[in-house]
């Protein structure tokens, strides 16, 4: 892969056309289609996210709970179900859960674990009991023969579940509160529904039956439970109640089960931020994996006194793992704030969302879309497709040397370059490289009506962009937008002026309340720099502003600091700025220019700006030599800097992106500290130091004056 030319010229050398995209030879691929090709298992590049999650399930100790943590898109929540479906398959399938009556405590119904499937045949046999015990009251109702009917009933049920005594207590409960109540005589309707005849019997009979809360007969292995909607009661579980005569009851056969007891021995997934956006559920999910036991209670912050008669069931022994999938922000607020959470969720397997460019990693790139057109019944990829992919995956990783890890992204353009690939009739067998440039296109189409409004307006002369001629104290900034999950760049306007003053350096945005805390750091290194380079030993007598023009909404980063200097300094030395040329770039204290960010699609604003005026072979754009690496521009922006109409020329310092703009050498300074008679430094040393002899001239004017006065008087 190419990259910016070493250059300790003054005027540095535009980027050779090679330099500006980094294309992927699909001719080293050793496949014809992705049919090909063994589906990758989605894992690629996540080797330390990997392991992170494997540590964590494996370890047995509580409070290892995992926090997966990631950008969107790149494809957590799969590979995540897919590491723990795997490992949940070997483990031993939990057991099931129930509740009974509490014959002793009705508000406290009793809790009952049985092996998985035993609890789903207790409840079956109890309902069986429950018609056996309706048709023995209805045949005979109080008679002694009743009664060794139903003796006989719990027998045989005793001998079915002799191996828990939990049950066998439950047996004995039932047998002693039928023979002292139900035996005695109640009136029963067809219905089951009750009224001192008729509602005590729902009552009774209702209160020997299972309510089998979690229900494991089906599950193979541990569970593995994702709860989209994690809100308390989903979580915890909640208590339903009924009206009777104006006030709110309930029984144990209304206890509703929440995620918890479904993943309980097993593993619970739930989104970060969701579950953070819910009241009462992260305090409600902390105070149960802290204590070890799941209880269905009202949420601290709804106990108050009312007319509802609610249980309090036995709490639920909780042996889960939990596992969090949210973004890197929501993990680091959690860790600096939340110091439960650093006790609890012990494991961070962070997924990166981009990998080493490398030919090796390209054919294991190759393999991950495989698996991804397979996942979505798509067609396959010819080579030519899968090299398009790879160089897309560079350019929105922005930087030529890797690739993104964004599935999302990568899938849903393949799912559009299907829909182009189809749309070419029965013949078309495979994805090829026109379907994914017609997807891109077609996209680029949907979004693109502010960034043309944009354009159009500079057109029409209503946003002032010059493309052509030079002025001094003027300079073409990039700025970078990003709308719908789409960037684009444009030009912007940045002007400075300088006057007489102490060495302030006013930023209108600042000052106006449009300016972030980042772009206004910017704005102080500036001022820093010119004292430091021109003012070491005298003071730095002037003042400057600087401001966006036509910038009517917030201005955040540091992007425009170069062309922001560059503008002070041309307004500084009076030396007029080319037009036709547009800058970005980060600066520091040292006058050293540094990387920035969305390098493509700035370049990209001014070419397209540039390219409906008519490109005559001297526009271009100044980058930092930093950002070179991250070039991945469009073919028709290579094809123009091929035919030599557009040019991209990378500077490490302010001297020479100066040297570029103002056509100017900036000159070093000789042995002495003198700088070459008439370069850029010279002059700006120059102004500065007529600007200190003027001020110094009007102190001294002023003192005089005052001194005249005092004699005077």
């Amino acid at each position: 892969m190419a990259h910016a030319p070493s250059s300790s010229s003054a005027f540095p050398a535009a980027l050779p056309p090679e330099c500006l995209r980094a294309v992927c030879d699909s001719e080293h691929f050793g496949f014809d289609t992705t049919e090909a090709l063994e589906a990758h298992p989605g894992d690629l590049g996540q080797e330390r996210a990997m392991e992170a999650l494997r540590f964590g399930l494996a370890i047995e100790q509580a409070d290892y709970n995992i926090f997966v943590l990631g950008e969107e898109g790149c494809g957590k929540h799969a590979t995540t179900f897919r590491v723990l479906r795997a490992h949940a398959a070997g483990r031993p399938v939990p057991p099931d859960v129930c509740y009974v009556h509490n014959f002793d405590e009705p508000l406290h119904p009793r809790l009952l674990t049985m092996p998985a499937g035993r609890g789903a045949a207790l409840r079956a046999d109890m309902q069986a009991f429950v018609r056996e015990l309706k048709l023995a009251i209805e045949g005979a109702p109080g008679s002694a023969t009743n009664s060794e009917r139903i003796e006989a009933l719990l027998r045989e049920l005793r001998e079915r579940y002799a191996k828990f005594p939990e049950v066998l207590a439950f047996f004995d409960a039932v047998q002693k509160d039928v023979l002292d109540t139900a035996v005695s005589g109640i009136g029963i309707d067809d219905d089951g529904g009750e009224t001192d005849g008729e509602e005590g019997v729902h009552t009774v009979f209702s209160r020997y039956q299972v309510r089998l809360l979690v229900d494991h007969s089906q599950t193979s292995g541990a569970p593995v439970v994702f709860e989209d909607n994690p809100g308390y009661g989903n979580l915890m579980g909640r208590i339903e109640h009924l009206v009777r005569q104006g006030v709110q009851v309930s029984h144990f056969n209304l206890i509703r089960s929440g995620a918890l007891h479904r993943a309980n021995g097993g593993y619970l997934v739930v989104d970060a931020e969701r579950l953070l956006a819910q009241p009462h559920a992260w305090e409600g999910l902390k105070r149960t994996l802290r204590s070890g036991e799941i209880r269905i209670e009202p949420p601290a912050g709804s106990q108050s006194w009312s007319g509802a008669l609610t249980l309090d069931p036995q709490s639920v022994p909780c042996a889960l793992k939990v596992v969090m999938i949210g973004n890197r922000e929501t993990y680091y607020d959690l860790m600096e704030h939340d110091p439960v959470f650093a006790e609890l969720f012990k494991v961070a397997a962070d997924f990166s969302d981009d990998l080493l460019r490398t030919p090796e990693n390209e054919v294991e790139y190759a393999r991950l879309l495989a698996m991804l057109t397979r996942e979505a019944g798509l067609l396959p990829l010819d080579r030519a497709a899968v090299g398009r992919m790879v160089e897309e995956g560079a350019r929105i990783a922005e930087d030529a040397r890797r690739l993104s890890l964004r599935i999302r992204r990568l899938s849903g353009l393949m799912q559009e370059a299907d829909y182009y690939a189809r749309a070419r009739g029965a013949q078309a067998t495979c994805i090829g490289r026109a379907d994914i440039e017609a997807a891109l296109a077609a996209r680029a189409r949907r979004v693109s009506l502010y960034p043309e409004k944009v354009r159009e307006s500079m057109l029409d002369g209503e946003t002032l962009i010059a493309t052509s001629g030079a002025r001094a104290g003027q300079v073409n900034a990039l700025a970078a937008i990003e709308l719908a999950g789409e960037r684009f760049g444009h030009p912007v306007r940045v002007s400075a002026t300088v006057r007489l003053g102490d060495g302030d350096v006013v930023d209108i945005e600042r000052e106006s309340n449009l300016g972030g805390e980042i772009h206004s750091k910017g704005v102080m290194i500036l001022s820093a720099f010119l004292a430091a380079r021109y003012a070491r030993h005298q003071p730095l007598s002037l003042s400057a502003s600087l401001v966006f023009e036509q910038s009517y909404a917030q201005v955040e980063g540091d992007s425009a600091s170069l062309g922001e200097l560059c503008a002070l300094l041309s307004a500084l030395t009076r030396l007029p700025i080319e037009q036709r040329l547009a800058v970005t770039g980060s600066v520091n204290q040292f006058g050293e220019v540094q990387v920035i960010g969305s390098v493509n699609e700035k370049i990209e604003g001014f070419f397209d700006l540039c390219a409906a005026r008519g490109l005559d072979g001297s526009h271009g754009v100044v980058i930092p030599a930093a950002s070179a690496r991250h070039l991945m521009l469009r073919e028709d922006v290579v094809e123009a800097a091929r035919a030599g109409r557009f040019h991209i020329f990378p500077v490490r310092t302010v001297d020479e992106a100066m040297s570029v703009l103002t056509g100017v050498p900036a000159g070093e300074a000789d042995a002495r500290g003198l700088m070459p008679k008439g370069s850029v430094n010279d002059k700006a040393a120059r102004a500065l130091a007529e600007m200190t002899l003027a001020r110094h001239a009007h102190t001294d004017g002023h003192g005089a004056a005052r001194r005249g006065r005092r004699g005077y008087r």
